[in-house]
């Protein structure tokens, strides 16, 4: 069973530049962080706590878009403050509250990741209630493909990687709006 609980991103008022970015809450204390354009050079996450005290610091060196999970357990609830540097530009400054989860995910969601021939895939998710669903698909760590079906019982969806290699590593991302996230690596 899934715990739900509260998380928010808001962008700051210092915004340097319109890279797009973007923090979600996937589970209990680990927030998907999404780069979504090509990066200039090494981009630099930070991680302040309430009191501005730096609390983890991450360099990525990413040619293209990209996702990266971030795990809170080791450092727990609270008020984060995430910096996002592109070299030295500062890119975005996002705010992340991570509270104590307050109630359990009250219906089951369920998904499948087969593999097809020709380079294609299928996915199916299903749940109980109708919820927004988003998909994710990241090759070789860059994002490829992302859509939000809002407000549906359930998905069940072939995906052709076409022009894609078969050597390429594929990640499928799923997460709906009541705290339901599976990573599934397809290859």
């Amino acid at each position: 069973m899934l715990f739900g609980s509260m998380a928010y991103a808001t962008a700051s008022e210092e915004r340097k530049s319109e890279v797009p970015v973007s923090l979600k809450k996937v589970e209990e204390n680990k927030v998907l962080f999404r780069y979504k354009a090509k990066p200039e050079g090494p981009v630099t996450v930070k991680i302040f706590d309430e009191n501005n005290a730096l609390v983890k610091r991450h360099r990525v060196f990413y040619k293209n878009a990209f996702a990266k999970l971030y795990n809170f357990n080791e450092i727990g609830p609270g008020n984060y403050t995430m910096e996002i540097l592109n070299g030295q530009s500062l890119v975005e400054r996002l705010s992340i509250n991570l509270e104590s989860p307050s109630n359990k995910q009250n219906h089951f969601v369920s998904s499948n990741l087969e593999t097809l021939r020709d380079n294609a895939f299928r996915l199916s998710v299903r749940s109980e209630i109708p919820e927004d669903i988003t998909v994710s698909i990241f090759k070789d760590g860059a994002l490829l493909h992302e859509e939000t079906l809002d407000n549906v019982p359930g998905l069940d969806k072939v995906y052709r990687m076409l022009g894609v290699s078969i050597l390429s590593r594929i990640d499928f991302y799923i997460s709906t709006e009541s705290g339901y996230f599976k990573h599934i690596l397809a290859r």
